[in-house]
Protein backbone atom coordinates (compact mmCIF):
# COMPACT_ATOMS: atom_id res chain seq x y z
CA UNK A 1 0.00 0.00 0.00
CA UNK A 2 1.39 3.38 -1.00
CA UNK A 3 0.56 6.77 -2.51
CA UNK A 4 -2.16 7.48 0.04
CA UNK A 5 -3.97 10.66 -1.03
CA UNK A 6 -7.25 12.43 -0.31
CA UNK A 7 -7.49 10.97 3.17
CA UNK A 8 -10.61 12.31 4.84
CA UNK A 9 -11.76 11.63 8.38
CA UNK A 10 -15.24 12.16 9.76
CA UNK A 11 -16.11 12.38 13.44
CA UNK A 12 -19.72 12.12 14.62
CA UNK A 13 -20.75 12.83 18.21
CA UNK A 14 -24.22 12.55 19.70
CA UNK A 15 -25.00 14.45 22.90
CA UNK A 16 -27.96 14.84 25.22
CA UNK A 17 -30.81 16.73 23.55
CA UNK A 18 -30.31 20.53 23.65
CA UNK A 19 -26.78 20.14 24.99
CA UNK A 20 -25.33 22.13 22.09
CA UNK A 21 -26.17 25.86 22.43
CA UNK A 22 -27.41 26.56 18.90
CA UNK A 23 -28.93 30.02 19.69
CA UNK A 24 -25.62 31.11 21.24
CA UNK A 25 -23.66 29.88 18.25
CA UNK A 26 -25.95 31.63 15.76
CA UNK A 27 -25.01 35.04 17.16
CA UNK A 28 -23.01 37.25 14.81
CA UNK A 29 -20.28 37.57 17.47
CA UNK A 30 -19.95 33.80 17.72
CA UNK A 31 -19.86 33.27 13.95
CA UNK A 32 -17.31 36.06 13.51
CA UNK A 33 -15.12 34.48 16.21
CA UNK A 34 -15.18 31.08 14.48
CA UNK A 35 -14.40 32.78 11.18
CA UNK A 36 -11.44 34.69 12.64
CA UNK A 37 -10.09 31.63 14.46
CA UNK A 38 -10.66 28.90 11.86
CA UNK A 39 -11.84 30.80 8.74
CA UNK A 40 -15.09 28.82 8.95
CA UNK A 41 -17.86 30.19 6.78
CA UNK A 42 -21.56 29.81 7.53
CA UNK A 43 -23.41 28.15 4.65
CA UNK A 44 -26.41 30.28 3.74
CA UNK A 45 -29.48 28.73 2.18
CA UNK A 46 -30.97 30.41 -0.90
CA UNK A 47 -34.24 31.17 0.90
CA UNK A 48 -33.54 32.49 4.43
CA UNK A 49 -37.11 31.65 5.45
CA UNK A 50 -36.37 27.96 4.81
CA UNK A 51 -33.22 27.97 6.93
CA UNK A 52 -33.15 25.39 9.72
CA UNK A 53 -32.81 27.46 12.87
CA UNK A 54 -31.71 24.38 14.82
CA UNK A 55 -28.71 23.62 12.61
CA UNK A 56 -25.48 25.31 11.59
CA UNK A 57 -23.31 24.23 8.66
CA UNK A 58 -19.81 25.71 8.56
CA UNK A 59 -17.39 25.05 5.70
CA UNK A 60 -13.95 25.74 4.25
CA UNK A 61 -12.06 26.17 7.51
CA UNK A 62 -8.41 25.82 8.49
CA UNK A 63 -6.69 24.30 11.50
CA UNK A 64 -2.96 24.58 12.25
CA UNK A 65 -1.27 21.97 14.43
CA UNK A 66 2.49 21.71 14.88
CA UNK A 67 2.91 24.21 12.04
CA UNK A 68 0.95 21.99 9.64
CA UNK A 69 -2.21 23.25 7.93
CA UNK A 70 -5.23 20.93 7.92
CA UNK A 71 -8.37 21.76 5.94
CA UNK A 72 -11.77 21.58 7.59
CA UNK A 73 -14.25 20.52 4.92
CA UNK A 74 -17.40 20.89 6.97
CA UNK A 75 -18.81 21.10 10.48
CA UNK A 76 -22.49 20.35 11.02
CA UNK A 77 -23.97 21.35 14.36
CA UNK A 78 -27.49 20.81 15.66
CA UNK A 79 -29.07 20.56 19.09
CA UNK A 80 -27.55 17.16 19.89
CA UNK A 81 -25.16 16.24 17.08
CA UNK A 82 -21.76 17.42 15.91
CA UNK A 83 -20.19 16.20 12.65
CA UNK A 84 -16.67 17.22 11.66
CA UNK A 85 -15.13 16.37 8.28
CA UNK A 86 -11.44 17.10 7.76
CA UNK A 87 -8.66 16.28 5.32
CA UNK A 88 -6.64 14.77 8.13
CA UNK A 89 -6.22 11.65 10.22
CA UNK A 90 -8.59 10.74 13.03
CA UNK A 91 -5.83 11.65 15.48
CA UNK A 92 -5.81 15.22 14.15
CA UNK A 93 -9.59 15.45 14.13
CA UNK A 94 -9.61 14.41 17.82
CA UNK A 95 -7.06 17.12 18.63
CA UNK A 96 -9.15 19.67 16.75
CA UNK A 97 -12.35 18.65 18.55
CA UNK A 98 -10.78 19.03 21.99
CA UNK A 99 -9.83 22.62 21.11
CA UNK A 100 -13.08 23.38 19.27
CA UNK A 101 -15.08 22.02 22.21
CA UNK A 102 -13.62 24.69 24.48
CA UNK A 103 -14.52 27.34 21.90
CA UNK A 104 -18.15 26.18 21.87
CA UNK A 105 -18.34 26.12 25.67
CA UNK A 106 -16.94 29.66 25.87
CA UNK A 107 -19.44 30.86 23.25
CA UNK A 108 -22.39 29.48 25.24
CA UNK A 109 -24.14 32.48 26.80
CA UNK A 110 -26.52 30.40 28.91
CA UNK A 111 -26.16 30.55 32.68
CA UNK A 112 -25.63 26.80 32.77
CA UNK A 113 -22.95 26.27 30.15
CA UNK A 114 -22.76 23.09 28.12
CA UNK A 115 -20.21 20.40 28.93
CA UNK A 116 -20.27 18.65 25.54
CA UNK A 117 -19.60 15.14 26.78
CA UNK A 118 -20.80 12.81 23.99
CA UNK A 119 -23.07 9.83 24.54
CA UNK A 120 -21.42 8.11 21.57
CA UNK A 121 -18.60 8.91 19.15
CA UNK A 122 -18.17 7.30 15.74
CA UNK A 123 -15.57 7.66 13.00
CA UNK A 124 -15.39 7.20 9.24
CA UNK A 125 -12.30 7.24 7.03
CA UNK A 126 -11.90 7.34 3.28
CA UNK A 127 -8.83 7.61 1.08
CA UNK A 128 -7.47 6.96 -2.39
CA UNK A 129 -4.42 4.70 -2.48
CA UNK A 130 -2.48 2.16 -4.50
CA UNK A 131 -2.83 -1.44 -3.27
CA UNK A 132 -0.66 -4.39 -4.25
CA UNK A 133 -3.46 -6.51 -5.73
CA UNK A 134 -5.78 -6.31 -8.72
CA UNK A 135 -9.49 -6.74 -7.99
CA UNK A 136 -10.16 -8.12 -11.47
CA UNK A 137 -7.84 -11.05 -10.79
CA UNK A 138 -9.15 -11.63 -7.26
CA UNK A 139 -12.90 -11.31 -7.85
CA UNK A 140 -12.76 -12.90 -11.28
CA UNK A 141 -12.01 -16.48 -10.37
CA UNK A 142 -12.24 -19.34 -12.84
CA UNK A 143 -15.85 -18.94 -13.98
CA UNK A 144 -16.19 -15.17 -14.23
CA UNK A 145 -15.58 -15.00 -17.98
CA UNK A 146 -18.52 -17.23 -18.84
CA UNK A 147 -20.73 -15.24 -16.46
CA UNK A 148 -19.72 -11.86 -17.85
CA UNK A 149 -20.26 -13.11 -21.40
CA UNK A 150 -23.85 -14.05 -20.53
CA UNK A 151 -24.45 -10.67 -18.87
CA UNK A 152 -22.89 -8.75 -21.74
CA UNK A 153 -25.36 -10.39 -24.12
CA UNK A 154 -28.22 -8.75 -22.19
CA UNK A 155 -26.79 -5.22 -21.96
CA UNK A 156 -27.63 -2.68 -24.73
CA UNK A 157 -24.50 -1.89 -26.76
CA UNK A 158 -25.69 0.99 -28.95
CA UNK A 159 -23.55 -0.29 -31.85
CA UNK A 160 -20.48 -0.36 -29.57
CA UNK A 161 -18.46 -3.03 -27.82
CA UNK A 162 -18.58 -3.37 -24.02
CA UNK A 163 -16.55 -4.99 -21.28
CA UNK A 164 -17.82 -6.06 -17.87
CA UNK A 165 -15.22 -5.50 -15.15
CA UNK A 166 -15.55 -6.54 -11.48
CA UNK A 167 -14.88 -3.22 -9.77
CA UNK A 168 -15.43 -3.37 -6.01
CA UNK A 169 -15.55 -5.25 -2.74
CA UNK A 170 -18.30 -4.10 -0.38
CA UNK A 171 -19.19 -5.35 3.09
CA UNK A 172 -22.40 -4.29 4.80
CA UNK A 173 -22.03 -3.63 8.54
CA UNK A 174 -25.12 -3.99 10.74
CA UNK A 175 -25.28 -3.31 14.47
CA UNK A 176 -27.23 -5.44 16.95
CA UNK A 177 -27.34 -6.05 20.72
CA UNK A 178 -27.20 -2.26 21.06
CA UNK A 179 -26.47 -1.10 24.63
CA UNK A 180 -29.39 0.24 26.69
CA UNK A 181 -27.71 3.65 27.09
CA UNK A 182 -27.83 4.17 23.34
CA UNK A 183 -31.38 2.85 22.92
CA UNK A 184 -32.80 4.88 25.82
CA UNK A 185 -31.36 8.08 24.32
CA UNK A 186 -33.06 7.33 20.98
CA UNK A 187 -29.76 6.96 19.12
CA UNK A 188 -29.85 4.91 15.92
CA UNK A 189 -26.82 2.98 14.71
CA UNK A 190 -27.42 2.95 10.97
CA UNK A 191 -26.05 0.41 8.53
CA UNK A 192 -22.55 1.25 7.27
CA UNK A 193 -20.28 -0.08 4.55
CA UNK A 194 -16.65 -1.07 4.08
CA UNK A 195 -15.73 -0.43 0.45
CA UNK A 196 -12.72 -1.04 -1.78
CA UNK A 197 -13.30 -0.07 -5.41
CA UNK A 198 -11.38 1.08 -8.42
CA UNK A 199 -10.96 4.84 -8.46
CA UNK A 200 -13.13 6.39 -11.11
CA UNK A 201 -11.38 7.34 -14.35
CA UNK A 202 -8.25 5.30 -13.60
CA UNK A 203 -6.78 2.29 -15.37
CA UNK A 204 -7.51 -0.88 -13.31
CA UNK A 205 -3.99 -2.08 -14.09
CA UNK A 206 -2.67 0.86 -12.03
CA UNK A 207 -4.38 -0.63 -8.92
CA UNK A 208 -5.62 2.74 -7.65
CA UNK A 209 -8.58 2.40 -5.30
CA UNK A 210 -11.11 4.48 -3.43
CA UNK A 211 -11.56 2.96 0.03
CA UNK A 212 -13.81 3.76 2.97
CA UNK A 213 -14.78 2.24 6.30
CA UNK A 214 -16.57 3.23 9.54
CA UNK A 215 -13.30 3.31 11.49
CA UNK A 216 -10.52 5.60 12.65
CA UNK A 217 -7.87 6.27 10.02
CA UNK A 218 -5.18 4.09 11.62
CA UNK A 219 -7.63 1.19 11.80
CA UNK A 220 -8.70 1.82 8.21
CA UNK A 221 -5.11 1.48 7.00
CA UNK A 222 -4.71 -1.71 9.06
CA UNK A 223 -7.79 -3.14 7.31
CA UNK A 224 -6.33 -2.34 3.90
CA UNK A 225 -3.07 -4.01 4.91
CA UNK A 226 -5.04 -7.09 6.03
CA UNK A 227 -6.68 -7.23 2.58
CA UNK A 228 -3.28 -7.04 0.92
CA UNK A 229 -1.85 -9.79 3.13
CA UNK A 230 -4.84 -12.07 2.54
CA UNK A 231 -5.19 -11.59 -1.21
CA UNK A 232 -1.49 -11.77 -2.08
CA UNK A 233 -0.71 -14.90 -0.05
Amino acid sequence: MDNIIQLQSTLVMIFQTDEIPIPSLRRIEALNHLNRTYKLQLTQQVDPFMMNQNQLILRNGEFFHDDVLYLIDEIQIDSRRLIIKMNATSEIIDIFFNIFREELINLDVRKRKCKLIPLITTYDTSCVCCLNFNLIEYIGGKNINSLTEKIEEKIPKYDSKISLIPASIKFKIDYFDIPAKIRKNKITLSEKNLIIEYREKTNPEDRIYFTSSPTKSDTHLEILKAFEDYITV
